[in-house]
């Protein structure tokens, strides 16, 4: 009789790495993941709930992604890049008799880093297409103004704090009365396909 032949398999240890937020976060755990190979975990990317984040239920529409670009130990060190409100949310901010004002536009941060930014604004009102284009073009150049002054840390705690959209509102109400502005996406160009 012919002796049975016993493959072996390597079996190749996995470890868990904690994936910590930034420090302007307070550092807190976003997650863990678990991996072969520690270096597996740089480039990858984590969605956290802004109400989680900031301790506060009014945010839970909000969320914001991170990447990992650093590992320390057995932490995983990320980087905001992107920000967006569930779509769900956008649906009930809409009512009829309003007009919903939508732009799309790129910016730099003053760190050099290229953000795409898609702010949304909802008039008390209807209004003409000449008074829109005025509150689209008003907000772009305001929110360019704004973002060319901060680093990009700075810039995604202002837009998580809504400091940037009360500001946004202010400068706009002078052209018409505006019921709600917000930055529906904010994403830095260069991981805006991750």
């Amino acid at each position: 009789m012919a002796k049975r032949r016993v493959k072996k398999t390597a079996v190749k240890k996995k470890t868990w790495v904690s994936i910590q937020a930034p420090e302007s976060l307070g550092k807190q755990v976003l997650g863990e993941s678990y991996v072969e190979d520690k270096n597996n975990v740089v480039g990858k990317t984590v969605r956290a709930n802004c109400m989680t984040l900031l301790n506060d239920p009014k945010k839970k529409r909000y969320s914001m992604s991170f990447m990992v670009d650093s590992l320390e130990n057995d932490v995983a060190k990320t980087k905001p890049f992107a920000y967006q409100i569930s779509p769900a949310s956008l649906k009930i901010m809409i009512r009829k008799r309003r007009d919903r004002i939508d732009h799309m536009f790129s910016a730099s941060t003053k760190d050099g880093h290229n953000v795409i930014v898609k702010p949304l604004i909802l008039t008390r009102g209807n209004t003409t297409n000449d008074v829109c284009t005025a509150i689209r073009k008003a907000a772009e150049e305001s929110l360019k103004k704004s973002i060319a002054g901060l680093g990009l840390e700075e810039l995604f705690t202002q837009v998580m704090q809504l400091k940037l959209q009360r500001e946004l509102k202010k400068e706009l109400a002078k052209l018409y009365p505006i019921s709600t502005s917000e930055i529906r996406v904010l994403k830095v160009k260069e991981y805006a396909q991750a």
